[in-house]
């Protein structure tokens, strides 16, 4: 880090965190009994949304789309990701976000699960936030390439969908399980990111290289073990 760095990152940290003071809802100023979709933010930079995202790494890109299609009295309910910093948060961020008139952006330490009970329906790029709404019997709208997405209740977005589409879909536990399992029935034991050995209990380096071996051996090659 040379000096400058340092400077730079310390006006952007001052910057965000004036930005958010300024901008984000705590829980007592939110009209919970109104419409609204719930869409939580993804902590920015990341695989979740850099690769997994698709056309919608952008976030607001999914969320200016969410404002166009919903009813003129709903809203978007926008939380911010509780381990989030200044990155991809500057002033732009936050302009754009306040030309969306019938957003509401919300602070980290809102409780998630009280405003995902309330809303109409949850929007995701590839969150958690969306296994969660789906499997607690409510659908989710996503934007990106979710795990999930084979699972009834989660809705893809196309240009054309429609709210009430959404919320007419029916979700059933029955399926949703079997959907589930053809899912987990592709899994293989092994890990794949050094951060996560610490909640692995025993991590063997030499049996996680020859797992990882013999799945890319099978899947890629397409030749038994």
């Amino acid at each position: 880090l040379r000096y400058s760095g340092v400077i730079e990152n310390y006006i952007q940290a001052k910057d965000y965190n004036e930005f958010y003071q300024k901008h984000a809802k705590k829980s007592s100023e939110l009209d919970i009994k109104q419409n609204y979709v719930y869409f939580p933010l993804h902590l920015q930079p990341e695989l979740t949304t850099t690769g997994f995202g698709g056309a919608y790494s952008d976030q607001l890109d999914a969320i200016d789309r969410l404002s166009d299609m919903i009813p003129a009295d709903w809203k978007v309910f926008v939380k911010e990701n509780p381990k989030q910093s200044y990155k991809q948060r500057g002033a732009e961020f936050y302009r754009r976000l306040s030309t969306l008139g019938n957003v509401v952006y919300i602070g980290k330490e809102v409780d998630t699960y009280w405003l995902m009970e309330n809303c109409q329906f949850v929007a995701t790029i590839t969150g958690t936030a969306g296994w969660e709404s789906i499997t607690g019997g409510k659908p989710c709208l996503y934007f990106g390439l979710p795990w999930y997405a084979s699972i009834p209740g989660a809705i893809a977005y196309t240009p054309t969908i429609q709210v009430n589409d959404i919320l007419n879909t029916t979700i059933n536990q029955d399926e949703q399980s079997r959907a589930f399992s053809a899912i987990y029935r592709k899994t293989r034991l092994g890990l794949v990111d050094r951060v996560y050995r610490s909640i692995c209990h025993d991590y063997s380096p030499e049996k996680n290289v020859l797992r990882i071996h013999n799945f890319l051996y099978e899947e890629i090659l397409k030749k038994p073990t």
